[in-house]
């Protein structure tokens, strides 16, 4: 029986037909599983293939058993027991060839229909971790000599930064895996401090210039490896091999992940020594710190020396330029004019090179910040971002430039992408016990300074967070001895010494600050903090005369004159610059200078009015916020004094005194001249006297244990 209908097939053609026809529909689905991923086209495509292929299969067979090719056309198959006769096809051989393609059609659609529906549908029955958090772990040296700490770091820095490019993708930081460097913490505990759901690991090493590297992605509840693979790679292409690995990470974690992202592989380059010197720098960025900066300037200048298009070499001596400079956020004493100036060079190189470099817009929107244009900053974050969502530095910088513009709301928000993706960064974490401390929450933001500390107990950030936050709340000795710390930690930043020694200043110990500072610079200072304000009137009656048309030297007079010498001749000299000081561009966020100062010079009309207000809506925006500084209190009571409102302007005063005001230029303040004779704010300034006094006594002794005195 089997026979006889094998040999019917063969007789009717139909092997002939059906053979080539799914030989020709495998190929077609083969083919279609291989375009549709690569071209980011609809997961259904394949399936509708599939299924457009088994709808054919039932017309084929038809086809083939009734119906016959001739030199006549196409004819009925003869029956078997009349192989001569050739029969015309009657009108119900097509009604059945109609009947089967319809029901193959109608069978192939409601089965696309399923299949696509179910395909849609999540997975209830397997808990598996959401594919879309990542965390690239340091990858392990297994060098010999342990000296490729900069290769394996930096290999897993330009990991993240080719991952990062993906929509779908959420990238930890290298500065959060970074922690977990050389610990054997269990992957779990890991997984859970950054926040994700897999693990890539790996190690490094290298054989002559063979660079030999294994890479794992590991399932972080499981504990289980779901790919692993060996790369052997000479090292002038390292650029293309972490393309390659990132390219199988992504496939590894989801079919989709790259659909419609282009990733841009900008870290290319022909020399392996210009990829050795680049990875260098980026370690040196790493440790923050003004030598290590340095020397990172010097690795990319030497990189660009190997290979001047190598774009990611103009990025970091960039950044290492701009990190130079002279600011509160950085770590350098280099003019933030020059900075900009030379940092500008080395970006806009790198801009040619690479313009669809995340981390070259990211550069320049911090450079544009350091040269105070926030607007051009926030542009160039948002660009960085829009390339690559993951860019954790990029979110940070975006919060600064957002706090500085007193945006505070879209500040923090930017901020809290930069802690997700970042959890674990010493300066995200600075900054977000900076945050919380702004909103009055002193002991989240102590215990986040202090798991900063305990993260890094080589950085100076903690210490300085905490020098700050004892500070505020008028804790000077404390917020001394963190100073200290952070100036033994970093002791060639002269931001870090500055700040300790105006500490010093400000309990009257001038020849402690004097140890600390430039005596030329600080020579006024100093005076003031010796109570020597004959010799702080010469000393500004000099430069103003030195300095005549010299708006902000002017100023700095007319404030001196106005609390020690001849408060109508400072009154006076404020007015000369009424049309000019604004063109300065200087703000003092503490005092509200100069609105406040050209406010007290003009009496009842237009230009009081006109300075007042400009305070006015500072003082207003600053009292909005969840807690009122010491300096936002005495502000206040500045303000009130000047409207007249005597009652409002001793409550405020004690309030700052309250806070943590230690400053005792109070007693000097033209503007308070009659509220600080009330009996209330008395006992207050008196007891913030005595509270100076003990904190100078206290520091009088550490200065000495610390050898700025003798």
């Amino acid at each position: 029986m089997a026979s006889q209908l094998f040999k019917e097939f063969r007789r009717r053609g139909v092997f002939a037909v059906l053979i080539p026809y799914a030989v020709t529909a495998w190929l077609l689905v083969q083919v279609a599983s291989i375009l549709v991923p690569a071209l980011a086209l609809p997961f259904w495509v394949v399936s509708l293939t599939v299924v457009c292929s088994l709808i054919g299969f039932p017309i084929a067979f038809y086809i083939s058993w009734f119906f016959d090719w001739t030199e006549d056309g196409i004819k009925r198959t003869p029956k078997r027991e009349n192989t001569e006769e050739i029969v015309p096809l009657s009108r119900r051989h097509w009604m059945g060839l109609g009947l089967v393609t319809v029901a193959a059609i109608s069978i192939g659609m409601l089965s696309f229909d399923h299949l696509k529906t179910e395909h849609s549908k999540p997975n209830n029955d397997v808990a598996k971790p959401i594919d879309t958090t990542l965390a690239v772990m340091v990858f392990k040296d297994l060098s010999p000599s342990q000296d490729l700490a900069y290769l394996a770091e930096g290999l897993a820095e330009d990991l993240i930064v080719d991952l990062g490019q993906t929509k779908l993708l959420q990238v930890t930081a290298l500065g959060s895996s970074r922690v977990f460097k050389d610990k054997n913490e269990p992957l779990q505990v890991i997984a859970k401090q950054l926040n994700v759901s897999t693990l890539l690991e790996g190690s490094v090493r290298m054989d002559g210039k063979q660079l030999l590297i294994t890479a794992s992605l590991i399932d972080a509840a499981s504990g289980q490896t779901r790919w692993t693979q060996k790369y052997s790679r000479q090292l002038e292409s390292y650029g293309q091999l972490t393309g390659e690995i990132s390219r199988a990470i992504s496939n590894q974690l989801s079919d989709n992940l790259f659909e419609d992202t282009i990733i841009s592989f900008d870290n290319k380059s022909g020399s392996a020594d210009a990829y050795l010197m680049t990875l260098k720098g980026k370690q040196a960025l790493r440790e923050r710190t003004i030598e290590s900066v340095t020397l990172a300037r010097k690795y990319f200048e030497q990189a660009q020396s190997f290979d001047s298009e190598y774009a990611p070499a103009y990025v970091g001596a960039a950044q290492a330029i701009r990190k130079l400079a002279f600011d509160r956020e950085l770590y350098g004493d280099m003019e933030p004019q020059i900075a900009v100036k030379l940092a500008r060079t080395h970006i806009e190189k790198a801009l040619i090179r690479a313009p669809n470099m995340a981390e070259v817009y990211g550069v320049l929107g911090a450079i544009e910040k350091l040269a105070g244009n926030n607007d051009q900053a926030l542009a160039n974050y948002d660009k960085a971002i829009v390339l690559n969502s993951s860019y954790a530095d990029a979110h940070l910088w975006r919060y600064l430039v957002l706090l500085n513009m007193e945006r505070i709301p879209d500040a923090e928000a930017s901020l809290r992408i930069a802690q997700k993706l970042d959890p674990l960064s010493p300066v995200v974490l600075i900054n977000v016990g900076n945050i919380e401390f702004r909103k009055g929450n002193f002991e989240t933001a102590n215990r986040t300074y202090e798991q900063l500390i305990n993260y890094y107990p080589e950085s100076p950030l903690g210490y300085r967070g905490l020098a700050g936050l004892h500070y505020k709340k008028g804790d000077l000795t404390r917020s001394a001895e963190y100073w200290q710390q952070v100036v033994q930690l970093s002791p060639k930043s002269e931001l870090y010494r500055e700040s300790l020694g105006d500490l010093f200043l400000e309990v009257g110990l001038a020849n402690a600050a004097a140890s600390l500072l430039d005596e030329e610079y600080y020579e006024v200072n100093l005076a003031i903090a010796r109570k020597d304000f004959t010799k702080v009137l010469e000393l500004s009656r000099f430069a103003n005369k030195a300095y005549p048309n010299d708006a902000l030297v002017k100023f700095e007079s007319a404030m001196y004159e106005v609390m020690w010498g001849d408060p109508e001749a400072g009154r006076l000299m404020f007015r000369e610059i009424d049309t000019t000081i604004e063109e300065t561009g200087y703000f003092d966020i503490t005092t509200c200078a100069p609105g406040i100062y050209m406010a007290y010079a003009f009496d009842a009309g237009d230009r009081r009015n006109y300075w007042q207000n400009k305070c006015e809506q500072y003082l207003q925006s600053r009292l909005g916020e969840s807690y009122i500084t010491s300096e936002t209190y005495y502000l206040q009571a500045r303000m009130a004094a000047l409207k007249g409102d005597d009652t409002l302007a001793k409550q405020a005063l004690i309030n700052a005194i309250n806070e943590g005001w230690r400053l005792d230029w109070v007693l000097y303040d033209p503007i308070l001249k009659g509220v600080i004779t009330d009996v209330n704010v008395q006992e207050r300034i008196n007891f913030m006297l005595a509270d100076l006094s003990k904190h100078k006594a206290a520091l009088s002794i550490k200065a000495k244990q610390w050898g700025y005195i003798e």
